[in-house]
């Protein structure tokens, strides 16, 4: 256990000086206070001054700053509104230019549709052209029975068919040349140079000669002669009378053959005609011819060849055949008659029917 300590029986500090020793302590650290005080008022002063000139620095700094920045706004606010004027022009400027884009894209669509039919191989366009002249000259044959412009039309539609290489028009050119060859070899494919014939034949039949005014071939037309009659005289000697009735007898002959003339004529029938025959029978001629140039225009090659035939015939026997005029009428008559045989116009629903065909497209394995 510890020992009990008593304060009492302890020896008694010395406290005298201690008084003396607090109060210069305390003084001193009332001084150190103050110094320090002192010091911090300063410091603080200090730091207030600085901080009242630092912030007047500041705020005319930020013065500064926000009349500038001021100034800015205010320019950039000038800017919108004009930024603002421009957007109204520019939407303005924005709705036209929509309206004409959407003209301009509809136009597109049709361009592109066409741009779409052009650019289909050049095969189908040249069919589709040949077809078309194709179904022209059947129209001109149909209708009118215009022969010259089919010609001119299949012509023209073998030429362009000509110059393409392709082994896909062979046949189809193969058939619009047998339909020009069957144009060509038909009596309507030159109408108006068969009818100019007719025109001219019509025109000399006022001039033929007839058959049976004609003279014998290579003999001159001759004049009797007047013979002077001998003077009677006396029979000279030597001359009987069996001589000078040889001589009289010569005599009658000669005269005899000037009076009567034997022919021997090209036609078995021939008869004399009076002038009111001969009027009608060059007008029967005439209306032959015409019956003929009517027929031919209206396609019947039945009449048609029929007038021909008996208008050469009545030419031939009734006029003279030797004389020039008729040998041309004649000759031109047989031409006729020669291309008279095919007056049927050929159709051309073959040729067409080919072209339909070959437009079709091809399947491919």
């Amino acid at each position: 256990m510890e020992p009990n300590i008593n304060p009492t029986n302890q020896a008694p500090l010395s406290l005298s000086p201690l008084p003396a020793a607090q109060d210069t302590g305390a003084s001193s650290r009332s001084v150190s206070i103050g110094v320090i005080g002192l010091v911090l008022a300063v410091i603080i002063a200090a730091l207030w001054w600085m901080n009242v000139g630092g912030q007047d620095d500041m705020r005319e700094t930020i013065a500064q700053e926000l009349a500038r920045r001021d100034a800015s706004i205010e320019q950039r606010l000038a800017l919108v509104s004009s930024d603002h004027e421009n957007l109204v022009v520019l939407r303005d400027k924005v709705k036209t230019l929509e309206t004409e884009l959407d003209e301009t894209r509809s136009q597109s669509a049709a361009l592109e549709l066409k741009y779409q039919d052009l650019m289909q191989s050049r095969d189908e366009r040249l069919l589709a052209d040949i077809e078309q002249s194709v179904t022209t000259a059947a129209q001109q044959l149909q209708l009118a029975g215009n022969v010259e412009g089919a010609l001119i039309v299949l012509q023209a539609a073998e030429v362009r068919l000509a110059a393409n290489a392709s082994s896909r028009f062979v046949s189809l050119r193969r058939l619009i040349a047998r339909d020009i060859e069957r144009l060509k070899a038909s009596g309507l494919a030159d109408v108006s140079g068969a009818t100019l014939k007719l025109e001219n034949v019509i025109a000399a039949a006022d001039g033929f000669p007839l058959a049976f005014e004609q003279r014998p071939k290579n003999v001159p037309p001759t004049t009797p002669k007047v013979k002077s009659v001998p003077a009677i005289s006396a029979a000279p000697q030597g001359i009987g009378v069996v001589d000078g009735l040889r001589q009289m007898i010569a005599e009658i002959w000669q005269d005899a053959r000037q009076l009567v003339k034997i022919e021997r004529l090209d036609l078995s029938e021939q008869a004399l005609l009076t002038p009111p025959q001969i009027y009608f029978l060059r007008e029967n001629l005439k209306l032959r011819l015409l019956s003929a140039r009517v027929a031919l225009l209206q396609r019947n090659g039945r009449v048609y060849r029929e007038e021909l035939q008996q208008a050469q015939r009545n030419l031939t026997r009734f006029f003279d055949t030797r004389a020039a005029t008729v040998q041309s009428a004649n000759d031109a008559l047989k031409q006729l008659m020669d291309k008279s045989g095919n007056l049927e116009l050929p159709a051309l629903e073959e040729t067409l029917s080919a072209i339909r065909l070959s437009k079709q497209p091809r399947k491919t394995g």
